[in-house]
């Protein structure tokens, strides 16, 4: 259980009668004091977001999604063998797996970085 007491933070392990009491005065002069006393309480957390950069970073990361997205549409145009693009398996294409691979990174990048904007939009909204 952690208790905040003016600016000390008392941690109490369970089953234990050992407890620890440190005071931010007791951390170092900056970033560990820093970090002590912000971590002391919620409301004392504050960071900067850098919401313009991270709206940027996504319209990059759609624009190269779009790219590829494109180049594969081209690959699948040109297959002439139908199995090829009905099964993974039997795909012999290193150009389309290569696409697919690097979708598959760009993609889950892009999921983390749009869920996160998005939570910082409603964070800002509460």
């Amino acid at each position: 259980m952690f208790q905040i007491v003016h600016s000390t933070v008392r941690v109490e392990l369970p089953d234990s009668q050992l407890k620890l009491i440190y005071t931010v005065e007791s951390y170092p002069r900056g970033y560990p004091r820093l970090a002590a006393l912000q971590s002391s309480d919620y409301d004392f957390a504050m960071f900067r977001r850098f919401a313009t950069i991270h709206t940027r970073c996504l319209l990059l990361a759609q624009e190269e999604i779009s790219s590829l997205e494109k180049k594969l549409q081209e690959v699948d145009q040109t297959e002439r063998t139908q199995l090829f693009l009905s099964s993974r398996e039997h795909d012999g294409n290193a150009e389309r797996k290569a696409l697919l691979q690097e979708l598959r990174l760009k993609l889950r990048e892009y999921g983390w970085s749009s869920k996160r904007k998005s939570s910082q939009r409603t964070n800002q909204m509460s």
